[in-house]
């Protein structure tokens, strides 16, 4: 793991934005994945991703994939988020379109350009005001290390997730068009 930037949280404890996944936290990832928690096992398309330290291991494999984890200061085994960016050549074709420029971007910087989101908030760190730090810090290290200019970043996020709706309208993603129980929201960079 590589520390690249430390952030505050409300309270002004410190964290650290970090690149990888140390494997001193997968048993952490793999209790946290089991944990009970409501809004993971209802909205995560894969709730067993991380189940066992074998998943992880097979899943850490895609070299496409870059993870950052979250972590405080205090306690750097304590896995606060992780959020895992990967480039993605899968065109989406919606059933609605809401927003016919975004479409049109969309598709055509499709391929090489497209790019995917993913996060999970732990409870325990959920309030603090470290999403939009955290995740600010995750893209701009992520554009830097895949040398494009232009890219669109599609976050796949449940419909009834409106929290999570919320969080990633203030990375200035936007409404790009529902799709079943799935909505897509989109970010540019030109």
């Amino acid at each position: 793991m590589e520390k690249i930037q430390t952030i505050l949280a409300a309270s002004g404890d410190e964290f650290a934005v970090q690149n990888g996944l140390s494997e001193e936290l997968f048993p952490q990832l793999i209790a946290l994945s089991r944990d009970l928690d409501p809004d993971l096992q209802r909205f995560t398309q894969d709730a067993q991703r991380f189940a066992t330290t074998t998943d992880i291991t097979q899943w850490l494999q895609d070299i496409t994939r870059r993870i950052y984890a979250l972590t405080p200061i205090c306690n750097p085994w304590s896995l606060a988020w992780i959020a895992w960016l990967r480039k993605d050549t899968t065109i989406h074709h919606p059933e609605v379109i809401v927003d016919e420029k975004l479409y049109q971007f969309q598709q055509e910087n499709a391929g090489e350009n497209t790019h995917t989101v993913a996060a999970r908030l732990y409870p325990e760190y959920r309030g603090k005001k470290l999403w939009v730090p955290f995740m600010t810090t995750a893209h701009e290290d992520y554009m830097k290390n895949t040398q494009q200019k232009t890219a669109c970043i599609v976050a796949d996020i449940h419909a009834e997730n409106t929290a999570s709706q919320r969080l990633f309208e203030r990375l200035w993603y936007q409404f790009l068009w529902p799709e079943r129980d799935r909505t897509l929201w989109l970010k540019t960079y030109t």
